[in-house]
């Protein structure tokens, strides 16, 4: 084995492995990419640092309702028939085409075992 294949490259670094649904990985890839710029801003001082809020672009109810469905793996019609409406309803509210009501946000919520204030 040659002496540059011996020497370690990845002290200092960190793997780390996260599991998100395709339709959200570029907006958290450029979330991420938000924090290492600002972590890796040089000459920066604490006060000159945005929070977290402006680094991470808010999530839309849609997308937060699609996450919650995957995360308790559950098919857009098994939960359209847990909370009373069709499937293509579920499919409107995630891409967003269709508000979510209070109503209705409650009713998810109480499926998808979360707060009915992610929806609104």
């Amino acid at each position: 084995m040659s002496e540059v294949t011996k020497r370690q490259t990845t002290t200092g670094f960190v793997d780390l492995s996260v599991r998100v649904p395709a339709s959200h990985a570029e907006s958290i890839q450029r979330a991420l990419e938000n924090i290492l710029a600002l972590i890796e801003a040089p000459g920066k001082k604490e006060d000159e640092l945005v929070s977290w809020n402006e680094a991470i672009p808010p999530a839309k109810p849609g997308e937060l309702l699609q996450a919650a469905r995957y995360r308790e793996d559950l098919t857009q019609a098994k939960l359209a028939q847990m909370v009373g409406v069709t499937r293509s309803n579920i499919s409107d509210m995630e891409r967003g085409g269709r508000t979510i009501t209070p109503d209705m946000a409650k009713r998810l919520a109480k499926v998808l075992n979360t707060s009915y204030k992610n929806f609104l």
